[in-house]
């Protein structure tokens, strides 16, 4: 199983993700869900997908070598689940 599939397993069933997850991790998450880096400056990055339905998810995470706060984290899950991106099985699991 891809690292990025394990990873968002955990975030889903995860109920305080405070500090435990790193941007490399959840960049990987985002890529592999189609989600591309818009530019910017700075070390926070925005990512987005456009949708099938004309509307485009955004993703606000910030670029950092220490883990990120648990309300990065939470705000990614909500977004995914708010546009229906999170795989079916993987809800199910959770």
């Amino acid at each position: 199983m891809a690292a990025w599939r394990k990873t968002l397993k955990r975030l889903l069933v995860d109920t305080d993700p405070h500090c435990r997850y790193r941007y490399e991790e959840l960049a990987a998450i985002l890529a592999a869900l189609q989600f591309e880096v818009a530019p910017s400056g700075g070390s926070h990055r925005k990512w987005r997908r456009k949708l099938t339905n004309g509307l485009t998810a955004y993703v606000g995470l910030k670029k950092d070598d220490r883990p990120l706060k648990g309300a990065y984290v939470r705000e990614m899950i909500a977004e995914l689940r708010k546009h229906g991106l999170i795989p079916p099985d993987f809800e199910r699991d959770a």
